[in-house]
């Protein structure tokens, strides 16, 4: 029985650990482009194209996380003024009537298109 109980503690005690290395990690300072977001890999040269990796990818390698996209109203404004003028209309139009069409997740900030 304390065997079991021990063999138990011991996998405990990994994971703990490997938890640990996962938040050192993504504590450490990441060197990042400020125009694309990529971030450069450990040891990479800053020069090297194939240094470089989405940030997507350095946080899904490292953790649990997966990744959901959609956009920001004032990203969507920017680089898609029409849409974001037809969205805003139909958000307008449809308000009265309880209805979501054109909007996506809301309470997170972000706008996800709909056809």
């Amino acid at each position: 029985m304390s065997a079991v109980l021990f063999g138990g503690l011991i996998m405990y005690v990994r994971h703990l650990s490997n938890a640990l290395a996962t938040i050192r990690t993504l504590e450490t300072f990441l060197p990042i482009c400020s125009h694309c977001k990529k971030i450069r890999k450990a040891g990479g040269d800053p020069g090297e194209l194939e240094s470089w990796q989405p940030i997507e990818v350095y946080v899904t390698e490292r953790t649990r996380s997966q990744f959901s996209h959609g956009i920001c109203p004032e990203c969507l404004t920017q680089l898609f003024p029409e849409t974001a003028r037809r969205v805003r209309k139909e958000s307008l139009e449809s308000a009265g009537q309880g209805a979501d069409r054109g909007l996506g997740s809301e309470r997170s900030g972000q706008v996800g298109l709909r056809q």
